[in-house]
């Protein structure tokens, strides 16, 4: 059976944000958003978005998609 490039691409976002809505967001749902959440920013860090997750706290970026080695969460 062929497959696009376009429809593994696809099949590849799906498995990515699967993963994380099984896996990732209730560990920081559980374990993150007390201290990283709407309502209190310790560091400045918030975790509750991708956007916030993205932008990092007050010591800087957190998290480096695609390179794990150099993201600070992980």
């Amino acid at each position: 059976m062929f497959c696009s490039a376009g429809h593994a691409d696809e099949s590849a976002t799906l498995a990515r944000t699967d993963f994380f809505e099984k896996r990732i967001r209730p560990f920081l749902a559980n374990e993150c958003y007390e201290s990283h959440g709407a309502r209190k920013q310790k560091g400045g860090l918030r975790l509750d978005s991708r956007d916030a997750l993205l932008k990092g706290g007050d010591s800087g970026v957190v998290l480096m998609p695609g390179d794990a080695a150099r993201s600070v969460l992980i």
